[in-house]
């Protein structure tokens, strides 16, 4: 099951399955709306029969290039709406489904920002870092229900949401502020989506069964610095 609030992504994602053999649907949802969250794990239950894995990736970047008191408002409120409470959202539908069938795995993708600060980035620092209390406290919960909860923290992954960035940091030099970047990161480059998909199948598979409340950091060695 995909679900994205554009539906032209999720149904190219379906494609992408369908093309290594795989048996997918998409579905429009807006993780901000708790019935459209809850009405989208239902549907994963009733076509499969049960929710064995969940990676809850959406998120914004609404705000972006503000100073901490320069942030707006509505910026900030979408920024916790989408990538904070709507995580918690689905997580929370999540759960309800796998503890009732007494196993699952659950994986928020949270960010570097929810470990560092990120400088004209307050409501994503902010939101990324309450992924990760989130990822913590349900892991405690219900490691005994037998559900596992973790969390992977990518540094600067090469997607259209990152290139955005660049112009929302610096309108008339994004380039300048890609440049810079990617100099801070010792491995030289942006990671691939493919790259941080791989680690969050990884945690969805039974391999590391006794891993919970676990953050996986993915980002080219850029936190380990001094």
């Amino acid at each position: 099951m995909v679900g994205d609030i554009d539906v032209g992504g999720a149904e190219e994602t379906v494609r992408m399955i369908q093309r290594r053999g795989g048996v997918a649907r998409a579905a429009v949802v807006d993780v901000s709306d708790p019935a459209q969250v809850e009405r989208f794990v239902a549907e994963a239950v009733a076509a499969h029969g049960a929710l064995d894995c969940a990676a809850n990736v959406a998120g914004t970047h609404d705000g972006l290039g503000a100073l901490t008191a320069d942030v707006a408002v509505e910026d900030f409120d979408r920024q916790i709406a989408v990538n904070l409470r709507g995580m918690w959202l689905c997580v929370r539908a999540e759960l309800r489904s796998m503890v009732e069938r007494g196993s699952g795995s659950i994986v928020n993708v949270s960010s570097v920002s929810g470990l560092i600060g990120a400088e004209h980035g307050a409501p994503y620092a902010i939101a990324k870092h309450g992924i990760l209390g989130l990822t913590k406290t349900a892991a405690l919960e219900y490691a005994t229900a037998g559900v596992r909860v973790n969390a992977v923290c990518p540094g600067l992954v090469d997607t259209p949401l990152t290139a955005r960035s660049w112009t929302l940091i610096d309108p008339d030099q994004p380039e300048r502020v890609c440049e810079e970047a990617l100099g801070m990161i010792p491995a030289g480059r942006m990671a691939t989506a493919d790259e941080v998909a791989g680690t969050i199948a990884w945690l969805c598979c039974d391999a590391p069964a006794y891993l919970t409340g676990a953050s996986i950091v993915i980002d080219g060695g850029f936190t380990v610095q001094g």
